[in-house]
């Protein structure tokens, strides 16, 4: 599963959701998104932990789609990273996550996609650019 939080939310905000379908078997990525719609977010570069604050944005709807297209690459790179056997960058900054516990246990071609509010249109806006005849008939 991948997940999308909302405006001004974070992934620790639907951690009990989360939770909940890690309890029933699911890996669950929440991605936490970096184009100023989380509520806060931390970004760790050569070493350091940067903080990013929420921008807040309402009526600009040029800003909007720029943040849907960075959040629908982010969500694309959450699936790649997935399907690697690389340790993904900026994973829980504050967090020991290592990717090759999973190596060989992770089918991402079949993935669950699922957002709360901006993130639900995330998901549309991602799954739509994937979309083939046979994913929607």
């Amino acid at each position: 599963v991948v997940f999308s939080h909302g405006l001004a939310g974070t992934r620790n905000m639907y951690a009990a959701l989360c939770s909940a379908l890690a309890s029933q078997g699911y890996l669950v990525a929440a991605v936490e998104h970096r184009d100023g719609s989380a509520a806060y977010t931390s970004v760790k570069q050569n070493g350091n932990v940067r903080h990013k604050p929420y921008v807040h944005t309402d009526g600009n709807f040029v800003w909007r789609r720029e943040q849907i297209g960075t959040r629908v690459a982010e969500l694309h790179a959450a699936l790649r990273a997935l399907g690697s056997t690389q340790q993904p960058k900026n994973v829980c900054p504050h967090g020991k996550f290592d990717i090759s516990a999973f190596q060989g246990k992770i089918d991402t071609s079949s993935v669950i996609a699922i957002g709360h509010s901006f993130g639900g249109t995330t998901v549309l806006a991602a799954t739509a650019k994937r979309a083939t005849k046979k994913s929607i008939s």
